[in-house]
């Protein structure tokens, strides 16, 4: 943890709008209410593909999530596909 920060694997179902166990809560709209440090979109195998996104919540607590794309919901699908191709 100290050299990668703290790291979640978002499933498909995941509430990505509630994740307030991870100080992401519901009333900010969970991840999508996030400022992400970066987001990209990375291919795992031929025909696999998972979204990285790095939430800055202060200075010195970087959180990384991991979740596979196309498992989503229409509306989180295309933040995370905008938000990877900022990067």
């Amino acid at each position: 943890m100290d050299k990668h920060g703290y790291i979640v694997v978002l499933e498909a179902g995941d509430n990505v709008r509630d994740l307030g166990n991870v100080e992401l809560k519901r009333e900010n709209s969970g991840l999508l209410g996030s400022c992400p440090e970066y987001a990209e979109l990375l291919d795992v195998g031929e025909i696999l593909q998972a979204y990285k996104v790095a939430v800055l919540y202060d200075n010195d607590y970087l959180m990384t999530f991991f979740t596979q794309a196309g498992v989503h919901d229409e509306e989180v699908e295309q933040r995370l596909k905008n938000q990877a191709e900022r990067n």
